[in-house]
């Protein structure tokens, strides 16, 4: 008995007009689903690390779009050479039961952050000026 993968090797090999023919028809509906299923995945990751606030921890930014996984211990460069994609990556973290530590912050908290030598936040470290901390 042949393989699977033999057959639709074989078949490709056999059939490449098909073959063109499926990719351009069924293309767009292939991309769909992918765009769909990081949605999902993205927005499951977000509401559980937020604790279903779905809010920036630091300014309070509910915008959906904006908003983003912030590693707590400024590991990331690991997750991006471990995993391909963003999907990949919201996968693992559903599938292992959100074991990293994580929490949500929007895109300019985290960028801003990430510059700040002592990795402060600037909305963190104003309140911690006004209040003379």
């Amino acid at each position: 008995m042949y393989s699977k993968r033999f057959c639709t090797a074989i078949w490709r090999i056999l059939n490449p007009d098909l073959e063109i023919i499926n990719r351009i028809v069924y293309q767009d509906s292939i991309n769909e689903s992918h765009r769909r299923l990081n949605r999902e995945y993205r927005l499951i990751c977000i509401d559980h690390y937020s604790n279903g606030t779905m809010r920036c921890e630091c300014c309070g930014e509910d915008i959906y779009e904006f908003l983003n996984l912030d590693h707590v211990d400024n590991d990331g460069a690991e997750d991006s050479k471990r995993f391909k994609s963003s999907r990949s990556f919201y996968k693992y973290l559903i599938d292992t039961g959100f074991q990293k530590r994580l929490k949500v912050m929007c895109f300019n908290c985290n960028c801003a952050r990430d510059k700040d030598p002592d990795k402060i936040c600037p909305h963190k470290r104003r309140i911690c000026q006004i209040m003379k901390w």
